[in-house]
């Protein structure tokens, strides 16, 4: 008897294939296979919480695609409450098997599409690609016990630059359109001292504490943390060009400031800081969900310092040599003209400064494929 693949990918079982596996992996291959049907109502009327049984059993036999879907039952609430806890440690159990869609979406409450990133055999995350992220869509990558979330942003146009009418602008914000012909994932918030402590083993920060903003690191700090990220996960961490960022910070918006428009509301600078960092997120988002573009730390960019093109561009890095790395965003310590989207800086890439800190880009990121089971 032949048994065709089904639509999430099950292998149903050959009657002459069982002979040659043991009894107990083919009663839980044949165990699954049932509870599969009861899942999508094949010759049964549909039971959730029959199929959550079923997988159950099959899953603390150690049957790995009975793990991903228990863990996705109860990441969806299907057959059992909502329980993101369970659903990571299934998952977790899952992608220890090497389990392809390890690395899965989980909804959560005031949240838009999460991925876990989850453990597989080499030690390594697996990158595998998002279905189809949104502008904002969530990404959470784990280092260690430290969570790094990321925001999607897509593929897009923009005016980069500021218009002559704008108060504080300096003469190398000439206005040009720019195209992105790729999306990139970009830290939600700037890079904190608990994640630097965590990949570097040190904390070179003026202000101390785990979720204020790391800072007195120069461009050459930020490479070598980098590679270390990405020698322990493979995301492709870098930091952002200064057209991504610039683009990321405006999320859509025209004016001096992203978000509401008002930098008070999204960002710790001179007139509100007190003096100091503070911890990162506490400001409001701009549309895409990412947290203190306008100041708290200013932010390396991948660029050296130049003058802009004159016409349109795409995918543009920056000139191919120069004296400063670019820096944006402004700080804790400084004029509100400082923190507008389109104002630049630059700073020497081997000097350490207590105002600059950065944020993490990522060509393509750790990605998981949001498939269901």
């Amino acid at each position: 008897m032949s048994y065709a693949r089904g639509r999430f990918g099950i292998e149903y079982v050959p009657r002459t294939h069982i002979r040659s596996k043991s009894l107990v992996a083919a009663i839980f291959s044949r165990l699954f296979n049932f509870v599969s049907y009861v899942f999508r109502s094949k010759g049964v009327v549909r039971d959730n919480a029959v199929a959550v049984k079923w997988f159950r059993k099959a899953a603390e036999q150690g049957h790995a695609r009975a793990q991903f879907n228990l863990g996705w039952m109860y990441d969806n609430g299907r057959g059992v409450s909502k329980d993101e806890s369970e659903a990571v440690k299934w998952y977790y159990k899952a992608a220890e098997q090497g389990h392809a869609h390890a690395q899965l979406r989980s909804r959560v409450a005031g949240e838009r599409t999460i991925l876990r990133d989850l453990p597989v055999r080499d030690g390594r995350l697996r990158e595998v690609r998002l279905a189809s992220p949104h502008a904002g869509t969530r990404l959470i990558v784990r280092v260690g016990s430290v969570e790094v979330p990321l925001r999607w942003c897509p593929a897009g146009t923009f005016t980069m630059g500021s218009p002559s009418t704008e108060e504080g602008r300096c003469d190398d914000e000439v206005q040009h359109r720019v195209t992105l012909t790729k999306g990139f994932w970009m830290g939600e918030t700037e890079v904190t001292q608990g994640l630097w402590k965590k990949v570097m083993g040190s904390n070179p920060s003026h202000f101390k504490g785990d979720d204020l903003p790391v800072e007195t690191v120069s461009w050459d700090d930020c490479q070598a943390f980098i590679k270390k990220v990405n020698a322990a996960l493979g995301c492709g961490a870098r930091l952002p060009t200064e057209a991504e960022w610039e683009y990321a910070c405006r999320a859509g918006a025209m004016g001096a400031y992203g978000g509401t428009g008002r930098l008070d509301e999204m960002g710790w600078f001179g007139d509100n800081s007190g003096g100091t960092t503070h911890p990162v997120g506490q400001k409001k988002p701009n549309s895409w969900g990412l947290c203190d573009m306008h100041g708290n730390v200013w932010e390396w960019c991948a660029d050296w310092e130049g003058d802009y093109p004159t016409g349109s561009v795409s995918d543009p890095t920056g000139p191919a040599s120069g004296v400063y790395r670019v820096l944006r965003g402004g700080g804790w310590y400084g004029s509100a003209r400082n923190c507008r989207s389109a104002h630049r800086d630059g700073f020497y890439h081997g000097v350490r400064y207590y105002l600059n800190g950065f944020r993490l880009s990522c060509s393509a990121g750790p990605r998981g494929p949001g498939a269901e089971p």
